[in-house]
């Protein structure tokens, strides 16, 4: 009888410890599940905050708004076209065709300009090999304006002396020449 009631409370004993053994690892599932939950959200709310700030490209209005010079001509690459890491600063020469804008202050027909460009970037953004187009430019001391609303300890010639720069990144300089008509009805809307 001793035996039968030992062999009982072994079983009996078991099946607690099977309960508990049961229930800790439930309990720890559980914890995990929240925490993979947890990182993942967090995850996704950093995915959603870095793709929302990534700067879009400028609408054509904006260009227009933004741009101190607007020229219609062909750019050409200076620097040999090679693939190096991002960014790269390339040198584009640019023949002025007509000045769309200000027509007051022709510029001279020729303007070299240098750029940073990402590699990464789609070549339309970029890699203009003899492209005709409309172009849109800013001057350096704009630029230098603009940073020292954010940044006012900014040496006078941070961006360089006041030369033209190509206006912004990211496609924002560039119009193709099928939209001129386009962009000088947007010239004569905005820049009355």
């Amino acid at each position: 009888m001793s035996a039968l009631r030992l062999l009982g409370s072994a079983i009996i004993l078991e099946t607690n410890s099977q309960t508990w053994l049961y229930e800790v690892m439930e309990a720890e599932l559980r914890s995990v599940m929240k925490r993979r939950i947890v990182l993942f959200l967090a995850c996704t709310l950093a995915t959603l905050l870095a793709v929302a700030s990534i700067p879009k490209p400028r609408d054509l209005r904006e260009k227009v708004r933004d741009a101190e010079l607007v020229v219609y001509g062909v750019a050409t690459i200076e620097d040999p076209l090679f693939i190096a890491h991002s960014p790269v600063k390339k040198s584009y020469k640019f023949v002025v065709l007509q000045t769309l804008w200000p027509t007051n202050q022709p510029v001279p027909g020729m303007l070299t300009v240098d750029h940073w460009v990402s590699t990464d970037w789609p070549d339309s953004w970029w890699r203009y090999n003899s492209t005709t187009g409309v172009f849109f430019f800013e001057r350096t001391t704009t630029l230098l304006k603009r940073a020292r609303q954010r940044d006012p300890s900014l040496p006078p010639n941070y961006f360089g002396s006041n030369v033209w720069r190509l206006l912004g990144a990211r496609g924002d300089c560039y119009e193709p020449s099928t939209n001129l008509d386009l962009v000088k009805q947007t010239i004569a809307a905005s820049k009355r």
